[in-house]
């Protein structure tokens, strides 16, 4: 394959890395309560109180310990059955372009919430532009 066939775009990277900075991370098992559909890699998750999580909403962060999963995880549409295992990141340094929630956006008061818990974040959103101008 030529590599113009596997980058698509020349002069244009994209980095799918949910971190910002290894070294600080920390890894967990959660069993994420069925029914919410397909959860995108770096869905904040939060648990809930029958320890099941399920995805995070603004302004709520609070309520229970956080995660950031760490691959797309199936919960299904069903709200009863077996709740799928997945992994996420309990503590971390991310980029924050890379976050997502159940709804909304991440607000001032969910980040240092977040951080209060392990989970800090960088502006940085993942996209890098090599293109060079001039001549």
């Amino acid at each position: 394959m030529a590599a113009k066939e596997m980058y698509g775009n020349l002069g244009q990277s994209r980095d799918f890395s949910l971190l910002a900075g290894t070294g600080t991370e920390r890894t967990v098992g959660v069993a994420v309560k069925p029914g919410s559909g397909l959860l995108a890699r770096g869905t904040i998750i939060q648990m809930g109180a029958d320890g099941l999580y399920v995805p995070a909403e603004t302004g709520k962060m609070a309520d229970g310990a956080c995660a950031v999963l760490e691959s797309d995880t199936q919960t299904g549409s069903e709200v009863k059955g077996v709740a799928p295992s997945a992994l996420a990141y309990s503590h971390g340094f991310f980029l924050k372009g890379k976050l997502s929630l159940k709804t909304g956006k991440l607000t001032a008061a969910d980040l240092l919430e977040l951080r209060r818990q392990g989970i800090t974040t960088d502006n940085m959103d993942g996209e890098l532009n090599n293109e060079v101008a001039g001549g």
